[in-house]
């Protein structure tokens, strides 16, 4: 097939005191153009997500919440060929796709005036019709993210910030022939701002950890080393 429909739609309900609750379904057609060296093409890739979800927002504000459980299904999913030969050569192969299912929180608190704590996880079960796992794709993720901007002084508006990434163990292909062991990243972040000017500095993986990023069948890309960043920005 070439063209299909693809609907999309969702309800929400308010329960009242900042609680609603949301249903909604979609699904996605994307035809694909690339075709491999020896002229083969490739199915289009389909996906359909259910989800239910419940949000939060009470306390004047200081409190936001989601909770969300999805089932989606990918299929038709394009992978690097599995053969490096010709994965460097550029031919790419087309698996039957996966079906995902999992929970999700994100959660925001703002206790004090100037101060904000954002948490974030998830618990993804996720399997290739072939009966092997997707690549790169966690069963757990953390993430959380705190800053606190001073509300008063000759400093007033400097900003601070640390946060925290967490994954677990994931499969590095789809043939599950190895696995990356999970690991865990620190940043930091100070800002100030004055007028139409801002300079901010990023500390990025402050243990400077080494870990494994991504996998694949062409080789393993390791995480990021420590880094330092600096932006200025000015607004005209």
């Amino acid at each position: 097939a070439r063209t299909a429909w693809t609907p999309r739609f969702g309800a929400v309900y308010s329960f009242g005191h900042g609680l609603s609750g949301y249903v909604s379904r979609s699904e996605t057609f994307a035809p694909i153009f690339n075709v491999n060296p020896d002229g083969t093409t490739f199915k289009p890739r389909t996906s359909e997500q259910d989800e239910i979800g419940l949000k939060f927002d009470g306390l004047e504000g200081k409190v936001s919440a989601v909770v969300a459980y999805y089932d989606r299904a990918d299929r038709n999913t394009l992978i690097n060929h599995p053969d490096p030969a010709l994965n460097s050569a550029g031919y790419r192969v087309q698996i039957p796709g996966d079906n995902q299912k999992g929970f999700e929180l994100d959660l925001l608190v703002s206790p004090l005036s100037g101060l904000q704590v954002m948490v974030g996880a998830s618990k993804i079960d996720a399997e290739l019709l072939s009966g092997f796992l997707p690549e790169n794709v966690p069963t757990r993720t953390l993430s959380s993210f705190g800053s606190y901007t001073l509300q008063s002084g000759p400093a007033k508006g400097l900003r601070f910030g640390l946060g925290y990434i967490k994954f677990n163990k994931r499969a590095g292909n789809s043939t599950n022939t190895y696995f990356m062991p999970g690991y865990d990243v620190w940043n930091a972040m100070a800002s100030y701002a004055w007028g139409r000017n801002e300079v901010q500095l990023n500390v990025e993986n402050i243990e400077d950890e080494f870990y494994l990023d991504n996998g694949g069948s062409s080789g393993i890309e390791p995480g990021a080393p420590r880094a330092v960043r600096v932006r200025f920005t000015h607004r005209f």
